[in-house]
Order: C-alpha cells, then sequence, then structure tokens
C-alpha cells in the first residue's frame, strides 16, 4: 500500500542523493527493485537501525522517496541518537531489543555498530 505521495508521484533529485548502508545494500533496492521516481510513499522496518544514519538501509529511501516506517533499536546510546536522527513524524521509533522468552533483561556492551547483547537474563 502506497500512502498519498504515490497518487501524485514525486521527482526526486537523484543525482544528488546519498546512500547509507554499509555494503550498499540501499542503493542495490533502489536500482534493481524501486527505481521508478514517480512512485514514492513505500514502507520498511528496519531491526538494528543504529543511530538511524549509520549504516541506514531505510534513510535513503526516506530521504528521496518519502517512504516511512518502523525503526527498531535495543542500544539505548543507539536509540537515543536514532530518536534525534530520524524524524518520528515520518517513523515509529522503538527502542526493544529480543531475547529468549522469560528473559526480562538486557545488557548491552560496546556501542555504534559493534555493540551488542553481553547479558540477557531475569530480573
Amino acid at each position: 500500500m502506497y500512502n498519498v505521495y504515490s497518487l501524485i508521484g514525486c521527482r526526486p533529485n537523484l543525482k544528488k542523493a546519498k546512500y547509507y548502508s554499509q555494503f550498499h545494500e540501499d542503493e542495490a533496492l533502489f536500482k534493481n527493485y524501486f527505481n521508478d521516481p514517480t512512485i514514492c510513499g513505500g514502507l520498511y522496518v528496519e531491526i538494528g537501525a543504529l543511530d538511524g544514519i549509520t549504516y541506514s538501509n531505510t534513510k535513503f529511501f526516506e530521504d528521496n522517496l518519502n517512504w516511512t516506517g518502523v525503526l527498531i533499536e535495543g542500544h539505548p546510546d543507539n536509540a537515543e541518537k536514532l530518536a534525534k536522527n530520524r524524524s518520528r513524524k515520518r517513523n515509529v521509533i522503538i527502542q526493544e531489543a529480543v531475547c529468549p522468552e522469560g528473559q526480562t533483561y538486557v545488557n548491552f556492551s560496546g556501542a555504534k555498530a559493534v555493540g551488542g547483547i553481553s547479558v540477557a537474563a531475569n530480573r
């Protein structure tokens, strides 16, 4: 389902567009699947959104094609930066982490792209 932007189309300036993904995933997706610039307004879900910019697989689509979506980041430091870097008007931002059933506490170590869960336990 497309939002209202898809009904009127858009004309993004793709010559000035910036890609953000670590290994050009956003560029490959755009060029191979979503390269019709008259259709905008898709939806995305990004799990492990970091700060919303670094290695983002979705920021290109938000900035250039008026996409909206859900951004999920469990690490508290990254989630705080994510909330500052990406619009809550265009995104649902969720600070949650996935852990095994019955575990209610998650401890993170490291930061940025090298951070991760170090302990998941009941509390």
